[in-house]
């Protein structure tokens, strides 16, 4: 278990960080996570505590978002432009040094659902590698 009631198996780390730890990229701007059950209910009372910025809507989802440590961590319990359930996102996730990552299908899914401008080098590397 993870300090405030975040439960390991219970929340997954989304977006850029996946790719980050695979040494694609050199930094991210922020952190976001997939969680549920009680640990998706710590994030959202621990949003309201001192030094923490209180719930937002998602741009895209329009899902309540815990916005922590300045909204340099962000909280909700589903991820942009992957159709599947959280709790199989959550149980597909790849574990890297304990903590459970959005796998690569997933990652190249969302990336290429958004089709972003910045994410053009991780789709090429995600086709590269079979994704």
């Amino acid at each position: 278990m993870i300090q405030r009631g975040f439960h390991t198996r219970d929340f997954l780390i989304a977006g850029s960080a996946r790719v980050l730890v695979e040494g694609w990229i050199d930094e991210i701007n922020d952190i976001d996570i997939v969680a549920r059950g009680q640990t998706l209910e710590a994030a959202f009372e621990l949003a309201f505590r001192e030094g923490h910025n209180g719930l937002a809507v998602g741009k895209i989802t329009g899902d309540k978002t815990a916005q922590l440590y300045g909204g340099r961590v962000e909280v909700s319990q589903r991820w942009v432009g992957i159709d599947k359930e959280p709790d199989r996102l959550i149980d597909d996730a790849d574990v890297i040094g304990g903590l459970r990552f959005l796998s690569l299908a997933d990652v190249a899914a969302y990336k290429r659902r958004l089709n972003r401008p910045k994410d053009r080098h991780i789709l090429e590397e995600l086709r590269r590698r079979g994704y």
